[in-house]
């Protein structure tokens, strides 16, 4: 299906409720939350115009949860993920 600005066309507003509802009763919906950690560094000089400047950086992330909502609309914990993680 084309996705369309609703407000483009007649019945657009109607047709994204019904999408809505569509995703909230029949949908398959994986929730997953991390932790985010961030570390940077660097040094630099500016030498008349010229510059000079090394830049280190890690992004770690870890799985803190992962659960399901089933076509049922039962959640579940996703142990699965959560051993690997």
């Amino acid at each position: 299906a084309m996705v369309r600005n609703p407000l483009a066309h007649p019945g657009g507003l109607a047709e994204i409720g019904a999408l809505r509802r569509l995703l909230r009763e029949r949908a398959i919906v994986d929730v997953r939350s991390y932790s985010v950690d961030e570390d940077s560094g660097g040094v630099g000089a500016d030498v008349e115009a010229f510059g000079a400047g090394v830049e280190r950086g890690a992004v770690t992330t870890r799985l803190l949860d992962a659960s399901t909502r089933t076509i049922d609309g039962s959640w579940r914990e996703r142990e699965d993920c959560l051993r690997s993680a």
